[in-house]
């Protein structure tokens, strides 16, 4: 009796099993990117350091804080608790993902006069680091919103000392299902927001 209820078992955990091993997902993988969009989001942002900006910038580190330094989605959800969503990915990890933003952004800011990428071997007069401390998909509440915290800093080129620093944070509505969009509008506002309060 007893070996028949084990076979049983057997029987029913293998055939739930054939389905996370099957070859056809239940769901497609999406992968979503986080783009600079036009400059009207950044037209007429208020800037605190007007007083002679440094006349050229070069981007810096990018980072992001754990959990959100993964290329999968995380959700916080209505308990508060957080996990990776395994079909909604970001096209690459998140630092990687945000430079060209970051570059496209603070080139059209206006601010820093002339913005170089990472890569370049000028010397810049400082540079602009990057740290994102939210990179989530809100759904604690009524909808779905992406929802970006960061940390800016201009730091002098040779001697590391901070120029100026922000923060910014926002969240946009995400229920359309288009992270893309959402990600992008919650980016480039949270960075609009810090480099208005760069002093």
């Amino acid at each position: 009796m007893k070996s028949k209820a084990m076979l049983s078992v057997l029987v029913a955990s293998l055939a739930a099993m054939s389905g996370c091993l099957s070859s056809k997902p239940k769901h497609e993988t999406k992968l979503w990117t986080i783009e600079c969009p036009g400059s009207a989001l950044l037209a007429g942002a208020p800037h605190a350091n007007e007083a002679t900006p440094p006349q050229t910038i070069r981007l810096g580190s990018v980072s992001v804080t754990a959990p959100w330094d993964c290329d999968n989605i995380v959700v916080r959800r209505a308990d508060g608790s957080l996990a990776r969503d395994p079909y909604n990915k970001f096209a690459s990890q998140p630092a990687a993902l945000l430079k060209g933003p970051l570059l496209c952004l603070a080139s059209q800011d206006g601010s820093f006069g002339r913005v170089l990428s990472s890569m370049t071997a000028a010397s810049p007069d400082a540079i602009l680091e990057l740290t994102v401390t939210d990179l989530s998909l809100d759904c604690s509440g009524s909808g779905r919103q992406a929802s970006v915290a960061l940390s800016t800093a201009l730091v002098s080129g040779s001697g590391r000392k901070v120029i100026a620093d922000g923060a910014g944070d926002s969240k946009a509505d995400a229920s359309a299902g288009d992270y893309s969009a959402a990600f992008s509008e919650a980016f480039s506002s949270a960075l609009k927001m810090a480099f208005s309060k760069m002093k």
